[in-house]
């Protein structure tokens, strides 16, 4: 049981129950706690030992001094009740203040909250249009860039083939080089057997030339021979036919 339910039942004032639990202080060790609010709480026990008797009671004076005790608290508690209903009539205006206040600030956030709405709406409705020309310009460059694959597929495909091409000229200049080259080579040969048998000719000519010469020479000697030897017989056919 808490105090003030404690001062309730038996009609006695807080001072009362304190002044009693200090007197009492040794017996009521461990009988009187605190639960979670820190408000202490009486058990039976304490309950049993703090409860007035009915001696309390016995002379008048006792009892009016009780009752004007009472009074007294009671006179002090309705002078703080009033205290605290002054403070809650000011705190009460002040809050209509407030509130009237955050009513404003409230009608000025929701105008301000649809402004914002329409701004979004406006906004959504740019994005949608932003994401409709975006996806139509992703389609577009998806097309040139299928196009642009397949042209560069088709070009690759032609410059290997260019390069097969290419490939099988070289082999083929390759061939043909080798052959200028032995052409070349053979040539050679065939101009130095050409220089040979030209020195050969040469040589041959002038064989040829010391030979005609030698047999000019021998040739104009037989004819000096075969003319001295007509001579001699015409000169014998001459000089014997005088005789």
């Amino acid at each position: 049981m808490r105090i003030s339910e404690f001062c309730k039942n038996f009609n006695v004032t807080h001072q009362a129950v304190h002044d009693k639990m200090k007197n009492h202080a040794a017996e009521l060790e461990g009988h009187i706690t605190k639960d979670e609010r820190n408000v202490l709480e009486l058990d039976s026990f304490a309950v049993e030992l703090l409860k007035p008797k009915r001696e309390t009671y016995k002379s008048l004076e006792e009892r009016n001094l009780y009752l004007e005790n009472i009074y007294k608290e009671t006179v002090s508690e309705n002078e703080q009740l009033r205290e605290e209903r002054d403070k809650l009539a000011s705190k009460e205006a002040d809050y209509d203040a407030v509130i009237e206040f955050m009513s404003k600030q409230v009608k000025e956030y929701a105008d301000e909250n649809a402004n914002l709405k329409n701004q979004n709406a406006e906004y959504q409705s740019k994005l949608y249009e932003a994401n409709r020309l975006k996806r139509q310009y992703e389609t577009k460059c998806s097309e040139e860039n299928e196009a642009h694959e397949s042209e560069i597929a088709r070009l690759t495909a032609e410059v290997e083939k260019l390069k097969g091409q290419i490939k099988c000229s070289n082999e083929k200049n390759n061939e043909q080089w080798k052959k200028l080259q032995e052409n070349r080579v053979e040539i050679s040969n065939l101009n130095m057997d050409v220089a040979k048998r030209d020195d050969e000719i040469v040589k041959l000519n002038k064989e040829i030339a010391d030979l005609k010469a030698k047999l000019q020479k021998y040739e104009d000697k037989q004819s000096a021979k075969q003319d001295a030897s007509k001579q001699n017989s015409t000169k014998k056919s001459i000089f014997g036919r005088k005789k």
